[in-house]
């Protein structure tokens, strides 16, 4: 037991599996960041052209980089007080497994088109492989699940800047 002082001097406790439950709700506030980013309407056409023109690969010197996109809105239940709904994205950026991926290349920032309408945030990278970067992004908008969007990441290596696409990404639905 976990003995604190309260309001009015009054002493209160919490049991131990409290405890561990309220630091472990806690951390993850701490430590999942907030990269909600926006969601607007492009009403200029040029980005929003620019953006959906991106190449569905990029060639750096010997490597071809590609990305997988999974996005979704997790419905599963939950003890908060309230549940977070928002779209959330998981990125990786790949390359043939025979090559090593380059170090210098990183992701920045992701765009999620469905129509007029974009989320755009930045990237959290996550995990670090040979033969490819993962990356993930929340709070992002509660659009409809089941429906097809594009996704467009920046990214850079060294001093270049380039822009990957995938399209008819399903925004998917956990329960």
């Amino acid at each position: 037991m976990f003995l604190f002082e309260a309001e009015g001097n009054m002493k209160k406790s919490i049991t131990y599996p409290k405890l561990t439950l309220l630091l472990l709700f806690s951390a993850m506030a701490m430590f999942s960041g907030c990269n909600g980013g926006t969601t607007s309407s492009m009403d200029e056409g040029y980005q929003l052209d620019s953006l959906l023109a991106s190449p569905k690969q990029v060639v750096i010197d010997k490597y071809v980089i590609v990305m997988e996109a999974y996005l979704w809105r997790d419905f599963m239940p939950t003890i908060a007080e309230t549940a977070d709904h928002r779209m959330r994205a998981h990125i990786s950026l790949l390359v043939d497994s025979t090559l090593v991926f380059p170090a210098e290349v990183k992701a920045e920032k992701l765009w999620v088109i469905k129509g007029k309408d974009v989320w755009e945030t930045t990237l959290t990278e996550a995990v670090r492989s040979s033969s490819r970067r993962e990356y993930s992004a929340h709070e992002g908008p509660e659009w409809e699940t089941g429906l097809k969007v594009d996704v467009v990441v920046r990214f850079s290596d060294r001093d270049k800047v380039y822009y990957v696409r995938t399209s008819d990404v399903v925004i998917s639905r956990t329960e």
